[in-house]
């Protein structure tokens, strides 16, 4: 009793507007009766009116302030409860990268023993190759010894070298089959263990917080880091038959689409852990730390905001009674003359056709807007285009896996990659298929097309340059690791990074190297090329500024995260997005920080600046407006799922997609879908 007595006197001491304003309201009618009765009409009516306008300024002051201790969450405090459940979070977080850990090294294992099998079957095949020859030369006999051979030996001889002739052009296609199955096996296996490189980072960074969480917390609370659970043996890689045969070919085959699909299957884990982290990053830097028992929750409104509530009503009243006695010999009323003028907008909005369209999975892949058309691909595996007035489909084009990749449109042609393989020439009148190039992975690349020649990158590890014609290849260029980055090309160069960790320049005639440049990490972030600069990001957390001529590093930023969002430059700034969460606006120069906002995730989405906005996705489920002179938040819309695709903005319309399935068409002014 007597510490619910102390909380209420702190109570008090805390809201002197509220006990302000009870006491003028107290003062106010005890001196305007007292007047009154006088016959003081005049000094009554004017120390009535100062006094009602202290009560009503208090009220007001106090019902806000009282209000905004309500909602604020600044003056929410962290429960160990809730401390012990982020831990929790954290600690799955470790789990499930361990698992990931575990799974990359067996299949890196199996991989290596695969690889060591097919180079073992190529040594052997290339001995019996020169045996072979060495055994046709010996039977190849000079034209004497023929004469002197009789008809039956002669043909005996002929069926000898033709046996010895198939079998040594057999020998030789097996070998070039066992050549090129360990390049393919090489290419996974490197992939696997870039990989399982990246998620021992991530497990690096979850330990981290736990631990630098457990440290804030010890002089509190007793709450130790987790454990991770023992992981689960990983399901063991089958390797190939000793030799290389047809039905081995096949084998082989199963197998490394197996490990494509692992591969694949591990990306996604290591992205979501990715994004995971990044919440918790934010969270642990808004926590207030200060410690409180769990308090009994109740329903009913704090006392404060219902004293509050109290003191502004009798001010109402207070203002109803006494305005017409102080001013009733006033001939003309205070009253606004033109009251409609209070309902009138400051400003009519441009005209905006807004929409929702419904796919039938996630869209990664962000629009392309062209002649009233929008292109998009979704993970159902379709290549949409949708009208940009109702939203209404025009027309679908079904490809064998996701479409990640986004669109190009150049002249009648629209061109995509897709988790299939291929990459897609499609009409832009009806959809159908002008030509497809198969690759040898996944397309999540976006093309670029320069000069009737389209390039791409693939995660097989190759750039590639096809003709937008017919899709002819033109030239590939080989990269140390999967390609998922998408080219840029300027001034007869391609520029691209690749997961091996380089940032790569290369000859448009022949895809010849210029320049590398090695970061940190895995290159997913696409190059923006403005002044003779390459500006990139990287996995490493950092975002680059390297010289087109050379590839030399002018600057580097460090965020708090992987950089996967691809930049963009608009007069002297730089804007992307990192997974720690945050939008960031640096100077071209230099690289230093002009201002960041802070979202609830990551942000993998590449930003659009128009008309000094910046519009932007983040994996919290909201599209930010943000102003690009200080960052500052125009408006939010919200979907109801991660928003990892990148705004296109026509006009007064933001258009974008989200992995709940939807693509908008938002109102560029308001957010608004309407």
């Amino acid at each position: 009793m007597g510490g619910q007595q102390e909380h209420n006197r702190r109570w008090w001491h805390r809201q002197p507007w509220i006990v302000a304003g009870l006491a003028l309201c107290v003062l106010a009618l005890g001196l305007w009766f007292f007047l009154r009765a006088l016959g003081l009409e005049t000094a009554a009516n004017i120390a009535g009116l100062i006094s009602l306008m202290g009560t009503v300024t208090a009220s007001v002051v106090g019902w806000v302030r009282s209000r905004n201790q309500v909602i604020s969450p600044q003056v929410e405090h962290t429960t160990p409860a809730t401390v012990a459940e982020l831990l929790e979070t954290i600690t799955e977080t470790m789990d499930r990268v361990q698992h990931s850990i575990d799974r990359q090294r067996s299949l890196a294992d199996g991989l290596t023993e695969m690889r060591n099998r097919l180079t073992q079957a190529a040594s052997r095949l290339g001995s019996q190759r020169q045996v072979l020859r060495q055994q046709l030369a010996d039977h190849q006999s000079p034209p004497p010894r023929l004469a002197s051979m009789g008809a039956a030996e002669r043909e005996q001889l002929k069926i000898e070298n033709a046996r010895l002739r198939n079998e040594l052009t057999d020998t030789q296609q097996r070998l070039e089959k066992a050549e090129r199955l360990r390049a393919r096996v090489e290419q996974r296996l490197a992939e696997a263990k870039g990989r399982c490189t990246q998620a021992e980072q991530l497990h690096q960074q979850a330990r981290a917080q736990a631990e630098d969480l457990a440290r804030r917390l010890a002089n509190l609370t007793a709450i130790s880091v987790p454990t991770p659970m023992a992981p689960t043996s990983p399901e063991p890689i089958t390797g190939p038959q000793p030799l290389m045969g047809e039905t081995d070919q096949r084998v082989a085959d199963q197998i490394l689409r197996h490990v494509d699909q692992m591969l694949q299957q591990e990306t996604s884990t290591l992205d979501r852990a990715h994004d995971d982290l990044a919440k918790s990053a934010v969270t642990i830097d808004q926590l207030d730390m200060t410690i409180l028992p769990p308090q009994p929750s109740t329903s009913r409104p704090p006392r404060m905001l219902i004293a509050s509530a109290a003191v502004v009503a009798i001010g109402a009243l207070l203002l109803a009674s006494l305005l017409p006695q102080i001013f009733q010999r006033t001939d003309q009323p205070h009253a606004s003359q033109h009251p409609e003028q209070s309902h009138k907008p400051a400003s009519t909005p441009s005209r905006h056709t807004g929409w929702i369209y419904t796919t039938r999975a996630g869209v990664f892949s962000s629009p392309a807007v062209v002649d009233n058309t929008v292109y998009v691909g979704s993970s159902d595996g379709n290549v949409y285009a949708l009208n940009t007035t109702d939203g209404t489909k025009r027309w679908t084009h079904t490809t064998g896996s996701d479409v990640d990749s986004s669109p190009i449109v150049v002249g009648n042609a629209v061109y995509v990659g897709s988790r299939d393989g291929k990459v897609y020439a499609l009409n832009t009148a009806d959809g159908t298929k002008r030509w497809t190039h198969t690759t040898g992975s996944a397309v999540v690349s976006s093309p670029a097309v320069v000069d009737n020649t389209v390039y791409v990158g693939s995660r097989d590890g190759n750039v590639y340059a096809l003709n937008a014609v017919n899709g002819i290849k033109r030239w590939t260029h080989t990269t140390g690791s999967a390609v998922e980055s998408s080219p840029a090309v300027v001034d007869n160069t391609v520029y691209v990074g690749s997961s091996d960790g380089n940032v790569y320049a290369l000859n448009t005639t022949d895809g010849t190297k210029r320049w590398t440049h090695t970061t940190g990490a895995e290159v997913f972030s696409s190059p923006a090329v403005v002044d003779n600069a390459v500006y990139v990001g990287s996995r490493d957390g950092k975002v680059y500024a390297l010289n087109t001529t050379d590839g030399t590093k002018r600057w580097t930023h460090t965020t708090g995260s992987a950089v996967d969002s691809s930049p963009i430059v608009v007069g002297n700034a730089v804007y992307v997005g990192s997974r720690d969460g945050k939008v960031y606006a640096l100077n071209t120069t230099d690289g230093t920080k002009r201002w960041t906002h802070t979202t609830g995730s990551a942000v993998v989405s590449s930003p659009a600046v128009v008309d000094n906005t910046v519009y932007v996705g983040s994996s919290d489920g909201n599209v930010y407006a943000l102003n690009t002179v200080n960052g500052t938040k125009r408006w939010t819309h919200t979907a109801s799922d991660d928003v990892n695709s990148s705004p296109a903005v026509i006009g007064d319309t933001v258009y974008i997609g989200s992995n709940n399935g939807k693509v908008y068409a938002l109102n560029a002014a308001t957010g608004r879908p309407d």
